[in-house]
């Protein structure tokens, strides 16, 4: 049995000046040993994306409170939507370049990534299985 333990913190500003709050969650998953890679990096993936939503879904419930309480009514003055910046074509391309030299199809590529269709890659999470994908090759 391999043992997979995946967490995800965020600090937010608090109410009063120069002081913030930290928000944190783990979870430890077993995963049978028989997995392939493949396999292991979407349970990885798939684990991660569960801690991460999960914090961000209590963070979001607690800013709708608290401005609630406040206002009287929804009202986000300090909190900005993320604004997830698109891979550009060039990134794409690369990554397939990098993907297609070491056997891996699109399919698997996006399996990996994430996503349905490569082009709704964050320029981050493009960025991330770039190098990914260079250590893999060294």
């Amino acid at each position: 049995m391999l043992k997979l333990n995946a967490s995800y913190s965020k600090k937010v500003p608090s109410d009063s000046e120069y002081s913030s709050q930290s928000y944190h969650c783990s979870v430890e998953v077993e995963i049978s040993d028989g997995v392939s890679d493949t396999e292991l990096q979407k349970k990885i993936h798939d684990t991660f994306m569960l801690v991460r939503e999960s914090v961000e879904a209590e963070l979001n419930e607690r800013f709708e409170m608290r401005d609630f309480r406040k206002n009287g009514h929804k009202n986000y003055p300090d909190k900005k939507p993320d604004k997830v910046e698109q891979a550009s074509e060039k990134q794409i391309h690369y990554l397939t370049t990098l993907a297609e030299r070491q056997g891996i199809v699109n399919a698997e590529l996006c399996s990996m990534a994430g996503v349905k269709d490569l082009n709704k890659l964050g320029r981050k999470e493009c960025s991330n299985l770039i190098d990914r994908l260079t250590r893999k090759a060294a």
